[in-house]
């Protein structure tokens, strides 16, 4: 066993593991997810030379704030229509 952890490779294998750990703990103990309520204010649709589509959609939530929003989740909701929107936030 001692011969095993002699190996540069195999004991830098283990500190990367420990550290990948720990960082997964500490994300996991110091977020949360938090959903805000907004309206979906407008859509948009652009796209690369290569023709590759983006989808935005402009959304205010409850707190006032006006997000663009990519992806097509949102999309196709309709103009005025309510949407909830989840994000990973920093325990306060």
């Amino acid at each position: 066993m001692r011969e095993f952890f002699k190996h540069p490779i195999t004991a830098a294998a283990f500190v990367i593991v420990g550290i990948v750990m720990a960082c997964i703990i500490f994300f996991k103990t110091c977020t949360q997810e938090v959903t805000y309520r907004g309206v979906v204010l407008s859509h948009n649709v652009t796209s690369d030379r290569a023709g590759n589509a983006r989808y935005f959609t402009v959304v205010r939530f409850e707190d006032g704030t006006i997000r663009s929003i990519s992806g097509l989740k949102f999309y196709v909701k309709e103009v005025g229509e309510t949407v909830h929107y989840t994000q990973t936030e920093f325990n306060k």
